[in-house]
């Protein structure tokens, strides 16, 4: 009989390895997608490459949150559907993702030019604590005076 250390040990290896073949497996699939895209993109449009990597982060980052957002446990559809209220978190996936990739398509490719691609955070130096975010802002990049909301 094998000690239970052993047996642990040699199933947490096999465990390991299949996770890291399916880990494996999953990058090179997103990564092809990932390039497939960008390169549709540049063929079809006049955005610069750091635009369009600027563009798919954020569709995976919005992708990934609505996608949670719009597909709740059913549990938390149960609550919703108790407090309608709540709800409002359950949209609609994609008229939401395309909604705001256009907008972000066009803020970024209105507004950005390949040399502003490269911002960074930067204290102000008057003891202040405020921040300013890379060069001083073009009248592109002025303030609302009024919320959006």
């Amino acid at each position: 009989m094998r000690p239970l250390a052993v047996w642990f040990s040699s199933r947490s290896w096999a465990v390991e390895a299949s996770a890291r073949g399916r880990t494996s497996r999953y990058k090179t699939n997103a990564t092809a997608a990932h390039d497939e895209i960008a390169t549709a993109l540049d063929r079809a449009s006049g955005m610069t490459l750091a635009q369009i990597g600027s563009l798919l982060a954020v569709a995976v980052v919005l992708a990934a949150g609505f996608w949670q957002a719009s597909h709740p446990t059913p549990t938390l559809a149960a609550l919703y559907e108790e407090v309608p209220a709540w709800g409002h978190v359950a949209l609609d996936f994609a008229p939401r993702l395309n909604h705001l990739l256009e907008a972000f398509t066009i803020g970024l490719t209105a507004t950005i030019t390949p040399a502003d691609a490269s911002w960074k955070i930067r204290a102000s130096g008057d003891g202040s604590n405020a921040v300013s975010y890379g060069p001083r802002p073009r009248a592109a990049f002025h303030r609302r005076s009024q919320p959006i909301f």
